[in-house]
């Protein structure tokens, strides 16, 4: 669930960030820093949670809606921050960096898409 408090607070600095934006202007690395460390760290973690839950569930210690809140809750983090991601790098740094490029488990695929 730490993941999703994550996403939550991230989405919802970035909402007043770009609603009331500083007099001062600001850097990219405000957004880019944190999306990257968020998306390389939350998503594997709740894999692994996933996984984990999937585990107890097959031995009868647990129930399958905690493993399908949890993978759904993934789920739709994950590519809400992703598509955030791709729009803030595609937009505000005018293509010159990719998300991949930030974070580690998308460099794989990242630079067949372009994201």
């Amino acid at each position: 669930m730490g993941f999703v408090a994550q996403s939550g607070s991230f989405g919802d600095a970035i909402y007043h960030l770009f609603k009331d934006p500083p007099p001062f202007g600001y850097c990219g690395n405000m957004v880019t820093d944190s999306l990257g460390l968020i998306l390389s760290i939350g998503p594997p973690l709740s894999a692994v949670a996933v996984l984990l839950l999937g585990a107890l569930w097959s031995r009868g210690m647990g129930g399958v809606w905690s493993v399908a809140t949890t993978a759904a809750l993934t789920l739709v983090c994950t590519a809400a921050l992703i598509i955030f991601g791709v729009y803030y790098y595609r937009g505000a740094l005018a293509g010159s960096y990719l998300l991949s490029d930030t974070v580690w488990w998308m460099r794989p695929v990242g630079r067949w898409f372009g994201i």
